[in-house]
């Protein structure tokens, strides 16, 4: 990386990032030098071979980026007073496995001067891969000095977030030997999510709260920073990490480490991404975890796989038991389950290109989500929205045909002022709380929620039809 300018001297010590810790490198040949990651990381002391590219190096009056990752070997002079030694610097390589110095007087024409350092460098080539800043190794680094750690999943955790913060466990442990939990609210509602977890048994567990230790730290998988529906808000507690694929903010907030990549499919890939960084082989049972969470992710118009995600999927593929993926796929489903399912078809109006379904009450939060990916699916039906009362709750999907609407906005133009959302470009879910099934309330939400969507997508001047037309 190159940090800005000539380096030399305690500004250019100042201008790398160092401490004044750092401005004392100790002299002699090959030295241990200091390593300075980017800032807001911890300082580390590592032999310069373990250097990648975001590092520099603070040895005696001289500070150097390295850069290209040629390797070879060099040795020349370096004056402060003439320029002598321009040919050679530090910042030409990556990956310095020596870099000695000496005193003696310059030799450049007509200089003079004395405390000339006469240079030896000899390096390494690195490979394009390990130019780039690991995450999973920052991720590390902030964990590492916690006595305890725990991972914090959304409530009613769906594979995604039970996959990856199995992953991220499972690299927390391999890597770092720190006794860790992993944590949601809730329950596991959806039948293939049970299914899911009886079959592969990720060690998740679910509480009602959490009290969290000054002496532990938390992180937070597969949902944002101050969402209702998670431990952490309801307990007021910063994570000191975030690894999300959902469009997120944490505004102000200073986090430690944050890696939110709305371009990627699955949180399940950013996890899965760690373990293949760090060499951990995730075994059969978590890798068919993974594979199945970033198959959930892409379902529906939310179809989009980044370069990332093909090459994760090659990678778990090649991990994962197909048969437990086809067993997890065929969950028995309750009779329960068909009568909502019925229920929602028969209530669901249709306005224009623009589907809305509200149901006064559901066995379980899953249908909501389910009928809006059946409904996406009706030819002309370009946006659709889903509602249902589950317990005291309001629950509320959003889907959009690609290349149509973003359903997160639409959403959060529908639920403003009134409750909570959050999602993707084509894929979101909302809440109302505590409507305490109050019928009366719940039909003024009806008529409020149902004009709020209509509005939102353009539709509200469209007349309503029943998506099962009489005597078709």
């Amino acid at each position: 990386m190159r940090t800005g300018g000539d380096l030399r001297g305690p500004e250019g010590l100042r201008a790398a990032g160092a401490t004044p810790a750092a401005r004392a490198a100790p002299r002699g040949k090959n030295p241990r030098w200091k390593i300075f990651c980017r800032p807001g990381l911890r300082e580390r002391s590592l032999p310069l071979a373990q250097a990648g590219v975001t590092l520099a190096v603070a040895g005696n009056d001289q500070t150097r980026a390295l850069e290209d990752g040629h390797g070879g070997s060099a040795s020349g002079e370096f004056c402060e007073s003439c320029g002598t030694g321009k040919d050679l610097s530090p910042a030409r390589y990556l990956c310095v496995e020596q870099f000695a110095w000496y005193d003696k007087g310059c030799s450049g024409s007509g200089c003079g001067a004395s405390g000339v350092r006469r240079t030896v460098v000899r390096s390494r080539s690195m490979s394009t891969r390990t130019q780039v800043r690991k995450r999973s190794g920052e991720l590390l680094d902030v964990l590492a000095d916690f006595d305890q750690l725990l991972v914090i999943m959304h409530d009613n955790p769906d594979p995604d977030a039970i996959a990856s913060g199995w992953a991220v466990l499972t690299l927390i442990e391999e890597k770092l030997g720190i006794s860790t939990r992993l944590l949601g609210g809730g329950a596991i509602v959806r039948a293939e999510n049970r299914h899911m977890v009886d079959l592969l048994g990720p060690p998740i567990q679910l509480v009602l709260n959490v009290e969290v230790p000054d002496s532990c730290g938390t992180v937070l998988v597969d949902c944002a920073l101050g969402a209702s529906n998670q431990l952490l808000t309801r307990t007021a507690t910063k994570p000191v990490a975030i690894i999300d694929h959902h469009l997120s903010d944490t505004g102000d907030v200073p986090i430690p480490f944050v890696d939110i990549r709305s371009g990627v499919a699955a949180s399940a890939t950013i996890a899965a991404d760690y373990l293949r960084e760090q060499k951990i082989e995730p075994g059969p049972k978590l890798a068919t975890a993974l594979v199945y969470a970033i198959q959930t992710e892409t379902r529906g118009c939310e179809t989009h796989h980044s370069d990332l995600d093909n090459s994760v999927l090659v990678w778990l593929t090649a991990r994962a038991e197909p048969a437990l993926l086809a067993e997890i796929e065929s969950a028995p489903l309750s009779r329960r389950y068909f009568a909502d399912l019925a229920a929602a078809m028969s209530e669901t109006e249709v306005y224009g290109d623009t589907a809305f379904c509200m149901l006064p009450h559901a066995a379980g939060p899953e249908i909501v989500g389910e009928v809006a990916d059946l409904l996406i699916r009706c030819q002309g039906i370009h946006r659709a929205l889903c509602a249902a009362v589950v317990d005291d709750d309001l629950l509320l999907s959003a889907r959009t045909e690609r290349d149509i609407d973003n359903a997160c906005h639409l959403l959060q133009r529908t639920l403003k002022g009134m409750g909570g959302c959050g999602g993707h470009a084509h894929r979101a879910g909302g809440k109302i709380p505590r409507v305490n099934g109050d019928h009366r309330r719940v039909q003024r939400l009806h008529q409020q929620v149902r004009r709020r969507w209509l509005t939102a997508c353009g539709a509200d001047q469209q007349v309503a039809q029943p998506l099962i037309l009489p005597g078709s």
